[in-house]
């Protein structure tokens, strides 16, 4: 058999298995050629050679036979002669017994560590109470800033669910830098698949904004869902939304800027193609106000919420008939009117505003 055939036939690994040394999972290992002190040899099966990067080391680039001779002390030819038997006996020798690689944590697992992150450190709970989080009843974990894993470091953590209500994804809102992470390959709804009973679906441009609306008082059957991002919706989405037996109202509560509003009568489009049976309409926030932003800077937001909601504009009614993208179609204006029947709550209604003036 040539030296050609021995190299290209011969694996490194058999060779290392022979002299019982094991690998780790970046293909290194301790140099058996000098004293050292951590791997700094590296082997590199698809062209079944090794390479020691120590300077101190008397050996460097190694093919099968180069390692044979320098493991035996031997010369070329006999060196020749054992790789010939290696060949012949490879079949019957065990595979070199690398170290296994740490099994993936599973989402849930590092959620539930992310959760206890979350209630011991005093800044992470006051950036969410400052965004007008309910701490106590929400779901928020927290990754430490000295975390090994560099994904969404020094961030809140938001889980992602799946069908099941199991978190399979996660999404991370920077404390210390404005900074939004979701993990590759995201999946999974926030903050979980919409109950079957929901008769009205609120649909959030973002995480937070979702966050913003749980656990306030929106009525019964209505669910809350976010987007992620003005192009956020997706297959999942759209198959969940589907799937509700009982849903009567989509209302879309998504930015007050320009990207929101294209967004809106984008995302209405896509979804009056899956039924012509859902009302379709929109809340008018403040100019400048995404949802969260107006809680937090809004003592009241919950009372204005409501108002927001009952005076929302229907962009789609049950015909199956959207609006045209550049178009609304707005109630027509309601006369000024003042309202004084309750002295501690009065209330003027103009065709742009309602203006409130509360106390007694």
């Amino acid at each position: 058999m040539s030296i050609k055939e021995i190299k290209s036939r011969l694996s490194i690994l058999t060779v290392l298995a022979h002299y019982d040394l094991q690998l780790d999972r970046n293909n290194m290992l301790k140099c058996p050629f000098h004293e050292d002190a951590k791997a700094s040899m590296r082997v590199y099966p698809q062209t079944n050679t090794a390479y020691c990067f120590a300077g101190s080391c008397k050996v460097d680039n190694l093919d099968v036979i180069d390692f044979v001779m320098q493991m035996d002390n031997s010369t070329k030819h006999a060196a020749i002669k054992k790789c010939e038997q290696l060949l012949s006996d490879q079949g019957e020798l065990p595979k070199v017994q690398r170290k296994a690689k740490p099994a993936p944590q599973p989402v849930a697992h590092a959620f539930n560590a992310h959760l206890k992150s979350f209630a011991a450190h005093k800044k992470a709970r006051e950036y969410a109470q400052g965004r007008a989080l309910d701490c106590q009843a929400l779901e928020i974990g927290y990754k430490s800033q000295k975390a090994k894993d560099h994904w969404a470091r020094g961030c809140i953590i938001f889980p992602l669910k799946n069908a099941l209500g199991e978190v399979v994804s996660l999404y991370g809102r920077g404390v210390f830098h404005d900074g939004h992470y979701y993990q590759s390959g995201r999946s999974g709804l926030y903050p979980a698949y919409p109950p079957a009973h929901t008769t009205t679906l609120v649909l959030t441009e973002s995480v937070i904004d979702a966050a913003t609306l749980l656990h306030t008082e929106l009525g019964e059957g209505v669910a809350v869902l976010a987007l992620y991002g003005t192009n956020g919706l997706t297959d999942e989405h759209r198959q969940a939304i589907q799937k509700l037996p009982q849903l009567e109202e989509i209302i879309f509560a998504l930015d007050p800027d320009e990207a929101g509003r294209q967004a809106t009568q984008a995302i209405a489009k896509t979804l009056s193609a899956l039924s012509s049976q859902w009302i379709l309409s929109t809340i008018e926030l403040p100019e400048t106000y995404d949802l969260n932003r107006f809680a937090m800077q809004k003592a009241d937001w919950r009372e204005r919420l409501q108002d927001l909601l009952a005076e929302r504009q229907t962009i789609r009614t049950p015909d199956g008939q959207a609006t045209s993208p550049t178009t609304v179609n707005l109630p027509s204006p309601a006369p000024s009117q003042l309202d004084s029947s309750n002295p501690h709550d009065l209330r003027f209604t103009t065709a742009q505003a309602v203006y409130r003036v509360k106390g007694g």
